[in-house]
């Protein structure tokens, strides 16, 4: 029990008709936990019955359990609010190849990117268009197959372009009006 009050002894467990649980009213009069009148703010006791006599306690909600438990509550959400922060930051600290798709082309928008692996096209790897004069983070997130790879780039309004790079030895790969450049 967190927080118990003695209030009295009961001689032997008549006295609530052999059960085990009672409530307590206002006036501390011992009532089954049933009550055939309804009592105003009735309070959960417990009884501990042992050969001589029973010891009649009643729990009451501690304050001061309650703020532990928020407290604990708001401990829990910051621990795990800091683990997930961990884990993003790792993954991100770990990428494998990241580089940096640059659009320096004369006013064309990069609309696509996708790559040529196991015999066909992967899903764009781009969430939103690339204006010219802008660029995107990008990374492998793996460092399985080969260090050069085909891929395509789709253009608003154009054809795509196919082209390879070494992706394991770039940081920037700059799409011009034509053909790429990496460094």
């Amino acid at each position: 029990m967190d927080s118990s009050e003695w209030i009295g002894t009961v001689a032997g467990a008549a006295a609530l008709g052999d059960r085990h649980d009672a409530i307590i009213d206002e006036g501390r009069s011992i009532v089954p936990s049933r009550p055939r009148n309804k009592t105003r703010n009735p309070i959960a006791v417990y009884l501990s019955l042992d050969r001589a006599a029973a010891s009649l306690y009643v729990t009451r909600p501690s304050p001061l359990s309650a703020i532990m438990e928020i407290l604990m509550f708001r401990a829990l959400v910051v621990a795990v609010a800091v683990f997930a922060a961990q884990a993003v930051t790792s993954a991100h600290a770990q990428s494998d190849y990241p580089f940096k798709l640059h659009n320096r082309s004369q006013g064309w928008t990069i609309t696509g990117f996708q790559t040529f692996m196991n015999g066909s096209w992967s899903t764009n790897w781009l969430s939103a268009p690339v204006p010219a004069g802008q660029a995107v983070n990008m990374d492998w997130k793996s460092n399985a197959g080969s260090c050069t790879v085909r891929f395509r780039v789709q253009w608003a309004g154009y054809d795509p372009t196919e082209h390879r790079a070494d992706f394991c030895n770039l940081k920037n790969l700059y799409m011009l009006n034509e053909g790429i450049r990496t460094d």
